[in-house]
């Protein structure tokens, strides 16, 4: 995200500026880094029971927070980001997925001016991905970013 508020976390654009999610893309590298399963829509049974549904419904909370953070609503954005995280903690959605979570959080609260509580959540995120996928790679290189853009705005 080049600064907080001036790209559009529009999930049509193919993931949210920002986020690392990578969209559509990226969440059947997520189920497997994370010890689950992806399935395509139309799929009409599910092997890991309600699971997919699950991490499909973090996904989609998380999108929505961050467009609740596009439309000005912070605090809609927050409640909307922390229910995914305790939805994610609740059924062991995994640490790639909990790292995002995080990150989007942590953009949520640097652009309500609440530095501290996005470093903590930014370093939460980092800690989760260097421990599950390493350091060399693109989500652990935005949620940095992120890091230094709060660090310089402390």
């Amino acid at each position: 995200m080049g600064s907080i508020g001036t790209k559009r976390h529009t999930a049509g654009q193919g993931g949210h500026a920002g986020c690392g999610c990578g969209g559509r893309r990226a969440s059947a590298r997520v189920a497997a880094a994370d010890g689950g399963h992806h399935h395509h829509e139309g799929h009409t049974e599910c092997a890991g029971g309600c699971r997919c549904k699950i991490l499909g419904r973090i996904r989609d909370l998380s999108r929505a927070g961050m467009q609740a953070l596009d439309d000005g609503s912070h605090g809609e954005a927050e409640r909307l980001l922390r229910e995914a995280l305790d939805l994610g903690r609740s059924v062991g959605a995994g640490a790639v997925i909990d790292a995002k979570t995080r990150n989007c959080l942590g953009i949520v609260l640097h652009s309500s001016g609440r530095m501290i509580e996005a470093l903590a959540e930014y370093h939460r995120a980092l800690t989760l991905i260097e421990g599950r996928v390493g350091v060399d790679n693109r989500l652990y290189r935005v949620v940095a970013a992120n890091s230094r853009k709060a660090i310089g705005a402390a």
